[in-house]
């Protein structure tokens, strides 16, 4: 339903799994963080823009989409995100993983 947000996703999977192959182990955490405050940040804009509740949209389906797309992002892609980013940034964390 929201395909913005598997595009979103499958772009920050995709450069994480690139990284991985090529990345040194000791800046795993700053990318780490850097892709966390990147997410935070997106779901913050999308919420600025259709304000609480989707109140800067119009009435109707527009605003039920908007407010319902933010609350998916929110409440299923971000903890998805984050098993997908803590899967593959502890792989160096167990030794040599």
């Amino acid at each position: 339903d929201y395909r913005p947000l598997a595009v979103f996703l499958n772009g920050i999977i995709a450069a994480i799994n690139e990284l991985r192959a090529c990345c040194i182990l000791t800046v795993i955490p700053r990318v780490r963080s850097t892709l966390e405050r990147t997410m935070l940040d997106a779901l913050r804009a999308m919420e600025d823009v259709g304000g609480v509740g989707g109140m800067y949209l119009r009435q109707g389906a527009e605003r039920r989409h908007f407010v319902a797309m933010v609350q998916h992002f929110r409440d299923a892609l971000l903890p998805h995100a984050w098993k997908c980013l803590e899967h593959v940034t502890t792989f160096g964390d167990a030794g040599g993983g």
